[in-house]
């Protein structure tokens, strides 16, 4: 049988269908289904049907409301299908007002990036834009996902960079769904001139992407707040702050979780890891944050910002938007991190293969102003989500 390694989104992808019944991949595949280190983790059988071969933890960061299974019956009533490689952009969204047919397939075409988990922020934006461009069409909008790797292996393709292997992907879609016309839609123009604006540009960024794509609208601040997550690659961040944002879940609160991985594809594509597209990339997640908070969202932020000027903007742009704002430094020492590096990054970069790395080849200043400090070599994800979770409500009163 086949084997194929997966990472990021298509991994993420498989563990949710898993462990909630989320989007089921392609049918058309047998495989074993792998993690990074080679770990079988489901095998595929040709219909579609995923079975697990190890415990799947529930994932409830990520999004299954109202997206379909590829192969689902109701999807295969599509006369037509657009699928987008990046944020749905004016433009893009206009090109389903000219496919044919009452119901239109919206799919998302996630994980070409194969390292950074991007299911949610771009399923999210393609079922924010299907639904509202159905609620303007009087349309239906049937809004599914696909793991880009598993589509290009089906459709017999290499995994390229780029997506030049978009018109296969097209064919092979137009046969599963039975579909009269598939488009795929990869970079647009508005994306070309959004990846170029400074973090401060907010009033053109809306003029490029529709705002029920964008995560800000007319509103007010009351209860908004910003919890910025800092330290190094492999401290434990990510996992605290998904902790954090189930246990606000709970409580009822508006939450959105901008993971540093998913940033660096979505809106921080194009940037490098020099100093000044570090400081950018920061600043872009203080913007969106910030703008979240401002409608009385709780924006989680987790990249590993390593620099106190570009933690401190993001604390002044919160306050500026009324928002309550918490830093979080997740202190695990270096040699943990390291020892915990899965991927290799550390090695790589004492080798000198990886320049600019946070804590070995580039500085990373410890926050002397954080609100709240937790070492996760020492303290239980638990134990950490809870202080977090403490103190948020204590800055809200």
């Amino acid at each position: 049988m086949t084997e194929i390694a997966l990472a990021g989104a298509d991994l993420d992808l498989v563990e949710l269908h898993l462990a909630v019944g989320g989007p089921a991949l392609a049918a058309g595949l047998a495989a074993v289904l792998q993690d990074a280190e080679r770990t079988p983790v489901a095998e595929l059988a040709a219909d579609g049907a995923v079975t697990a071969l190890r415990p799947i933890a529930p994932r409830p960061d990520l999004p299954t409301d109202g997206v379909l299974p590829l192969a689902d019956p109701a999807l295969r009533g599509a006369s037509s299908a657009v699928v987008f490689d990046a944020l749905p952009s004016r433009s893009q969204i206009a090109v389903a007002d000219g496919l044919p047919g009452d119901a239109v397939a919206w799919i998302a075409l996630t994980g070409r990036d194969r390292t950074a988990p991007a299911a949610g922020p771009l399923l999210g934006a393609v079922r924010a834009a299907a639904t509202a461009w159905a609620e303007r069409t009087g349309r239906r909008a049937l809004v599914a996902a696909l793991p880009w790797s598993l589509a290009a292996r089906t459709a017999r393709l290499p995994l390229p960079p780029e997506l030049d292997g978009a018109d296969a992907i097209a064919r092979w879609l137009t046969g599963v769904l039975g579909a009269a016309e598939v488009v795929v839609l990869g970079e647009s123009e508005e994306h070309r001139v959004l990846a170029s604006l400074e973090a401060d540009a907010a009033g053109a960024a809306r003029a490029l992407l529709p705002a029920e794509v964008l995560p800000f609208h007319r509103g007010t601040a009351a209860g908004g707040a910003v919890v910025l997550f800092t330290g190094l690659s492999g401290a434990g961040k990510s996992t605290i702050a998904r902790a954090v944002a189930a246990r606000l879940l709970e409580q009822g609160d508006l939450v959105s979780v901008l993971d540093g991985d998913e940033v660096r594809q979505v809106l921080s594509a194009g940037l490098g890891f020099d100093a000044e597209d570090r400081a950018r990339n920061v600043a872009r997640i203080a913007w969106v944050a910030a703008e979240i908070a401002r409608v009385g969202g709780t924006a989680i932020a987790a990249p590993i910002a390593p620099f106190a000027a570009g933690r401190a903007q993001a604390r002044r742009r919160a306050e500026a938007a009324g928002a309550r704002f918490l830093l979080v430094h997740v202190a695990t020492p270096l040699a943990v991190c390291e020892a915990r590096d899965r991927k290799g990054l550390y090695a790589a970069a004492r080798e000198g293969r990886l320049p600019d790395f946070t804590g070995v080849s580039s500085p990373y200043e410890a926050p002397l102003d954080a609100d709240v400090t937790v070492d996760a070599a020492v303290a239980a994800v638990d134990e950490a989500a809870d202080a977090v979770v403490a103190a948020l409500a204590a800055v809200r009163r």
